[in-house]
């Protein structure tokens, strides 16, 4: 009783903003055909030649990254310590911009983030491990005359304690990802795993394990256990669909060798979740 009031309280706090947010968005318009911008995260070779990011790095609010899978990208170019670095998240890329392609940096960052990037760029890229542009928030909206039938809305969710560090065999902190439709639809949720970078894997690494409870319009799922025996970088991923569309809520997993010492995050001592 007491996590299914938990359950309908929390998602509330989810909906309440969707709804707004949507109310406003379908009175606006965009054009069909218009430019999709991503974030970029710009960085210096050195920060990965002498291994100085942390395990974890956040590009956007709520949005973290592991460097594991940015390193991987980002090597193969024959860095070198003074490298200028552009990674691109949604499709795993990197790029290394030479010294002609610096002129014209801020122009091609403003093309594909949307947004005039600042004119000390370099400066506040030398003060820091990286830094991450964000994309301009794409709009959507639904046109007279496109669809006769009334429109899905997406599901919409959080994680409550997206990122923890923990060593071999400890026990976990609880992870929450919690989803809610607009539309009532019934929500299904299917768990898979990334170690690393390696290929994603179905299901969650022993001997964590998940339970979940839904109610109309409503799922809540929650991963408990041990920490695996092998350390690494854990993606744990929960794909959350309504029947039309997917939501994909996303937990960080740093996992440390017991005799590892501190973790460190950006120069401060890892938070863990309570």
């Amino acid at each position: 009783m007491r996590r299914s009031l938990r359950l309908r309280f929390v998602l509330a706090l989810i909906l309440l903003p969707a709804l707004l947010v949507s109310s406003q968005v379908g009175a606006a318009t965009s054009e069909p055909g218009a430019a999709t911008h991503e974030p970029v995260v710009m960085l210096s070779g050195g920060q990965l030649t002498d291994r100085r990011l942390a395990a974890f790095v956040e590009i956007q609010a709520g949005h973290y990254l592991a460097s594991s899978a940015l390193r991987h990208a980002c090597m193969k170019l024959a860095v070198r310590p003074d490298s200028l670095l552009l990674f691109f998240p949604n499709s795993q890329r990197c790029e290394q911009i030479t010294q002609v392609d610096t002129l014209m940096l801020p122009q091609r960052l403003h093309a594909i983030t949307g947004r005039r990037p600042p004119p000390d760029l370099l400066r506040r890229l030398h003060d820091r491990p990286f830094l991450a542009l964000a994309a301009v928030p794409q709009t959507q909206s639904l046109r007279a005359g496109d669809c006769s039938c009334p429109a899905n809305t997406a599901p919409e969710g959080m994680v409550v304690c997206q990122v923890q560090t923990r060593t071999t065999g400890s026990r976990i902190a609880p992870i929450d990802y919690l989803a809610a439709d607009a539309d009532g639809d019934p929500l299904s949720g299917v768990f898979t795993h990334q170690r690393g970078i390696d290929p994603i894997q179905p299901g969650l690494p022993a001997p964590l394990t998940s339970t979940c409870t839904a109610d109309p319009g409503a799922l809540l799922c929650t991963i408990t256990g041990n920490a695996p025996d092998q350390a690494s970088d854990l993606q744990l991923m929960l794909a959350v669909s309504d029947g039309a569309a997917t939501l994909n809520l996303v937990s960080l997993l740093e996992v440390a060798p017991r005799d590892g010492g501190l973790v460190f995050f950006d120069g401060f001592e890892t938070p863990v979740c309570p």
